[in-house]
């Protein structure tokens, strides 16, 4: 269990006898699991201030993500800004992420994605714009990345189930 939190894709992939069907099957009740599981653990308190500070229209909303998660920030991204004015991801490249963080202040929101192998500099970013006064809210695994000690709001989704998924990947 100690190590759980640590534990990278890779080492969860091991081959396993393909049946047909078998995939379908058993990806459709993992990924079911792993979302009843998520919605029992939300803190319905951090899941409404999550909601309504997305939702406040005075607020500057800045999106980050990881190495892989930058990918569910660019997504959250494309839909907020359907919906809404001010909304910013914090892309690698040029400058850094933590140097894209001048405008925030108390008007600004943070969300930040960080799954297990988390990323130092997404702590740091985390750290950063919760100093400059903005409401932090950190989607991460239930072991609950270390930029989570920082934030307003934790939202975990649950990921064990989805190691079953890996068993049929060959």
């Amino acid at each position: 269990e100690m190590e759980e939190p640590s534990t990278s894709p890779l080492s969860l992939y091991h081959r396993a006898e393909a049946r047909p069907g078998t995939l379908l099957r058993e990806s459709a009740t993992a990924f079911a699991a792993s979302m009843t599981e998520t919605f029992r653990r939300l803190s319905v308190a951090d899941f409404e201030l999550a909601v309504a500070a997305l939702s406040e229209p005075r607020n500057h909303i800045f999106i980050t993500g990881g190495r892989f998660t930058h990918l569910l920030a660019e997504m959250l991204h494309l839909h907020l800004f359907q919906m809404r004015s001010n909304v910013s991801t914090l892309l690698p490249g040029l400058q850094s992420r933590a140097d894209q963080l001048l405008d925030v202040g108390p008007h600004s929101v943070l969300v930040a994605y960080d799954f297990r192998r988390y990323e130092a500099e997404t702590v740091a970013i985390v750290r950063r714009a919760k100093e400059r006064g903005a409401t932090v809210i950190v989607i991460t695994d239930p072991w609950n990345s270390p930029a989570a000690r920082y934030a307003n709001a934790v939202l975990a989704a649950e990921v064990g189930q989805l190691e079953l998924a890996y068993d049929y990947l060959a």
